[in-house]
């Protein structure tokens, strides 16, 4: 009797465990709960651009976007990047880091060859992505490797997607290592811009 107690409250310890994995939600564990992003808010990334010569506003990451609209234009995205619209802040690089940064041990690199993907996707759709006041939106995202940009001013801003694009090359440049075989390049950081905005890269579930 005491061997089928045992047995008994074993399988009820393993029903909890189980029970509490399935209703913790991913995003418990979300960078955008860790420290880096402190103090803003997290809303959808903004994107304005044209198809067809109409004029197209959405929200979403590149990837999706995209997706909605080669819907619209099977063409979309096949013309050559466009070059960053008058009037937005001109490219201006402050500052940059690579992970590992100090006090910030949550963070985690993204896959460089998801990252390159989605820089791909910016350059293809042209047009700006907006971000509001002390908000950070998820750009990309794709095998839990995203690129987020962040907004440190008291007003909305729109981005040159080419500029985002720009910046994260830059930190592949600089921050990109080799990790293993299975997994190739690695990396994490971002790039400040004096125009009170950062772009953020990052491993992040998808």
């Amino acid at each position: 009797m005491k061997i089928n107690n045992l047995i008994l409250q074993v399988v009820l310890v393993a029903i909890a465990l189980l029970a509490g994995t399935v209703v913790s939600s991913p995003a418990d564990n979300s960078v955008l709960k860790g420290t880096l992003f402190e103090g803003y808010s997290i809303e959808p990334l903004t994107y304005s651009g044209t198809v067809n010569g109409g004029q197209v506003n959405t929200t979403g990451t590149v990837e999706q976007i995209f997706k909605e609209l080669s819907a619209k234009d099977p063409n979309f995205g096949s013309q050559e990047p466009r070059s960053i619209e008058t009037g937005l802040v001109t490219r201006a690089k402050t500052w940059q880091e690579c992970l590992p940064i100090p006090g910030k041990s949550d963070l985690r690199e993204a896959d460089s060859e998801a990252i390159s993907n989605g820089i791909g996707y910016l350059r293809r759709i042209g047009g700006t992505c907006g971000v509001g006041v002390r908000t950070c939106a998820r750009v990309s995202c794709s095998w839990d490797s995203a690129i987020f940009i962040c907004n440190d001013n008291p007003r909305h801003i729109d981005i040159a997607s080419n500029q985002i694009a720009t910046y994260t090359q830059d930190l592949v440049n600089a921050c990109a290592h080799y990790v293993s075989q299975y997994r190739g390049h690695a990396f994490g950081g971002r790039i400040f811009d004096n125009g009170g905005w950062q772009v953020v890269v990052l491993r992040e579930k998808c």
